[in-house]
């Protein structure tokens, strides 16, 4: 993912991310203009890793179950799964 830090000058890096990456696994790029954090354990911002997907009062989580997984989508599709129920 390319990500870009305006904290003191701008500048651009491509870095990996990921939402989770265990047991569940996902793959889904940051939007453009979508806020981003970077952790950088050693402060070399090239080496850092991309955490998306923080939710504002515009864009509020989709789901308060800690068993379901829901993605909604710009075109109104949403895709929920609860693990606890096996339901799709």
């Amino acid at each position: 993912m390319r990500a870009r830090s305006c904290n003191m000058g701008c500048m651009n890096f491509d870095l990996s991310g990921a939402l989770r990456a265990r047991n569940s696994r996902t793959w889904f790029p940051s939007s453009d203009g979508e806020q981003i954090s970077i952790f950088s354990p050693d402060g070399d911002l090239t080496q850092g890793k991309i955490f998306s997907g923080r939710f504002t009062a515009d864009f509020p989580a989709p789901e308060t179950s800690l068993s379901a997984n829901a993605t909604p989508y710009a075109d109104g599709a949403v895709v929920r799964y609860d693990h606890a129920t096996h339901k799709l």
